[in-house]
């Protein structure tokens, strides 16, 4: 006999199915995944496969039954949450994220802890370890959530020597709508890494700021970055439409 969800569940299954199904939440999960697949340590992703794959029941109606016996959506989430304490970084960002777009708030303060720098693994600005990776995605995890109490934590982040840590500062402000702290993301314009550059395009265009059109503007002939220029362009049409 196939297994099923009980009926407070079933309402709230449909809820989490909708947040899965959303193009930008897909996007969100797409761009982590990539992350768990490519950087995560492979011994330790075999040890959470199992959990995590139990997020398809949310997209293919007949894993249900496998969400079921694994505790129902209140187990999925507490396994979820469990991740965050993970030997792997990568693989506690992915849980954060995961976490923030299920929608549950009530582990925001776990998530907020993934901010604190890790003991013996300074930052660095070109970093070959990934200590902190889930910091940037604590950022965004709490934008998409709402923590809009984090903000000046985020807003600190911007200045971080790990461009990780800036560019998903400058996302989880975005998020949350923070748009009181947009000139601290525009100071990102110049950074020295187009990722952040191009983040800090799109955040401002998305926040409305005319009061930086010039400075984007100038990219066009400054920049020799073609993405930072692309970006641009759109942002500054953006600003016209």
């Amino acid at each position: 006999q196939v297994k099923q969800l009980s009926a407070t569940e079933q309402k709230e299954y449909m809820e989490i199915q909708k947040k899965f199904l959303d193009p930008k939440n897909k996007d969100l999960l797409g761009a982590a995944a990539w992350s768990l697949i490519h950087l995560a340590a492979e011994k330790e992703l075999d040890k959470v496969e199992k959990t995590l794959l139990l997020q398809d029941a949310f997209t293919k109606s007949d894993q249900i039954s496998q969400l079921v016996e694994a505790g129902g959506i209140k187990g999925f989430k507490s396994s979820v949450a469990n991740l965050l304490k993970n030997k792997d970084s990568v693989i506690r960002g992915y849980s954060a994220i995961l976490l923030a777009i299920i929608g549950d708030v009530s582990y925001k303060k776990d998530i907020a802890m993934l901010l604190q720098n890790k003991k013996d693994s300074p930052l660095k600005s070109q970093s070959d370890n990934r200590n902190n990776f889930d910091r940037s995605r604590a950022a965004m995890a709490l934008g998409i959530m709402g923590a809009k109490e984090y903000a000046p934590t985020l807003s600190e982040l911007l200045r971080s020597p790990d461009y990780d840590d800036r560019a998903g500062a400058a996302l989880g402000l975005r998020y949350m709508g923070a748009t009181e702290y947009v000139g601290n993301v525009a100071e990102l314009l110049g950074d020295e890494m187009e990722r952040v550059q191009v983040v800090a395009i799109e955040v401002l265009s998305d926040f409305n700021a005319t009061k930086y059109i010039k400075k984007i503007a100038s990219l066009l002939t400054l920049s020799g970055r073609s993405e930072v220029k692309k970006i641009a362009c759109y942002a500054l049409a953006n600003f016209n439409a």
